[in-house]
């Protein structure tokens, strides 16, 4: 769809997938609103999945490490820093998992989803400039050969020998 296959990843594999659920379920709400015709409570808060957005969060901090290690030393530095988000958004879900696990009526709190909502950004960011870097044994990209060939139009290059 878009020209930056960084930009591509980021809307389809980094936005979507984490906020795209919320935003169907606000949608969702939004529709039995407009044609319920009794005023019904709805969980408008349930969009808001700070669990669900460390998990992906954490997906993509590890996959941005992989990629990283593998393309060597000119990116290391990204690379230890996406290993350091993936460690925590993986103490946040085992903490949060944890107070679940006393309480079952446990809910994220505010606190949780800001500082959530906070580390994807950055991991969203860090995965941006990530998808710059070539996947290992890929080839850089070439231009094809019809593109680089003369067209027909062009007159012929003279030899050498040829020129007056």
């Amino acid at each position: 769809m878009f020209e930056n296959s960084q930009l591509n990843w980021l809307v389809f594999e980094g936005l979507l997938p984490l906020f795209g659920s919320g935003l169907l379920f606000v949608g969702v709400g939004w529709c039995k609103y407009a044609v319920s015709s009794s005023v019904s409570s709805f969980a408008w808060r349930e969009a808001i999945d700070s669990m669900g957005w460390l998990y992906g969060a954490l997906t993509i901090a590890v996959q941005s490490s992989v990629r990283c290690f593998d393309a060597g030393k000119a990116e290391i530095g990204l690379g230890w820093w996406a290993v350091f988000c993936a460690i925590v958004c993986a103490m946040l879900l085992i903490s949060a998992m944890g107070e679940r696990g006393h309480d079952p009526a446990w809910q994220p709190t505010s606190k949780l989803k800001w500082h959530a909502f906070a580390l994807v950004a950055v991991v969203l960011l860090n995965g941006y400039r990530v998808q710059a870097i070539p996947k290992k044994g890929s080839s850089p990209v070439t231009t094809p050969a019809a593109a680089v060939a003369p067209s027909p139009a062009a007159p012929p290059a003279l030899d050498s020998k040829e020129r007056p």
